[in-house]
């Protein structure tokens, strides 16, 4: 349709997860004011899907013990908030865009970037992501929030590099004892960093990487005209009393002053 658009009480209370819900309307859909739940896939592609008509109604999974659901969004918007704990997963793809109520369900587990070469997600609040994060394909950038990482083990981070990375504030939680953990951040240009603990009593840590040379750069023995123009913040936000690590920085070529030596290079 053309104007905004009510479902009747005919969309079944269940879309199991052969199902799929398609929202194509350039001004809104409303769903009907009784709870539902969509086990299969929603997908968003034009206008608002207003779930709050009298209250939250909707909820996405049936199944707390697979992901069976995918929120594919690629223009659109979702309104209110998702109810439940069941475990479900998101997709962003096409042109840049923000976050918006499709990730406030508890049980939100995996997500996909998978935009335009050249577009960015922006976080519209503090974000959390409990087990897969995919960079496939264009920016995620933070803003002025903390996007967290649940899943301890290092195989739960796929793609990232230079077309796809984080710009911001990346929390990952670290587990007690031997591990290596990646934080495929970046500013300007991709500069993951990868910390590799030898022990440690478990807790977090919050990387960030900023373009240019450090503030208090001519305040140290360093020459700013022989440096790489990059820096990165690393905090440990909670535990993390008694450690042992070695990170590894990388940054792009183009990062590094003319006369930048990397064989007698310092951090």
């Amino acid at each position: 349709g053309v104007s905004a658009q009510s479902m009747g009480d005919g969309f079944p209370t269940v879309l199991s997860t052969s199902g799929s819900l398609t929202i194509d309307n350039p001004v809104s859909v409303t769903l009907p004011p009784a709870a539902r739940t969509i086990s299969g896939n929603l997908i968003l592609l034009r206008g608002v899907f207003i779930t709050t008509n009298g209250g939250p109604r909707l909820t996405l999974g049936a199944n707390p013990y697979s992901v069976t659901t995918m929120v594919k969004r690629s223009g659109g918007s979702l309104s209110g908030v998702i109810q439940g704990s069941n475990w479900y997963e998101i997709e962003y793809t096409g042109a840049s865009k923000t976050t918006g109520d499709e990730w406030t369900g508890a049980g939100m587990r995996n997500l996909r970037v998978s935009l335009n070469a050249t577009d960015t997600l922006y976080l519209n609040s503090n974000k959390t992501i409990l087990n897969y994060l995919y960079l496939n394909s264009g920016l995620l950038h933070t803003q002025s929030y903390t996007l967290t990482h649940i899943d301890q083990t290092e195989g739960s981070i796929f793609g990232a590099g230079p077309g796809s990375y984080i710009i911001g504030r990346f929390r990952r939680l670290i587990a007690p004892g031997i591990g290596d953990y990646t934080f495929p951040v970046g500013g300007s240009s991709f500069s993951p960093v990868k910390i590799s603990f030898t022990q440690s009593d478990g807790g977090s840590v919050i990387v960030r990487s900023a373009n240019g040379d450090h503030p208090s750069i001519n305040s140290s023995s360093l020459n700013s005209l022989r440096t790489v123009n990059r820096y990165w913040y690393t905090v440990a936000d909670s535990g993390l009393f008694n450690y042992s690590c070695a990170l590894t920085l990388n940054w792009a070529f183009s990062d590094q002053d003319a006369y930048f030596n990397r064989s007698s290079a310092v951090a």
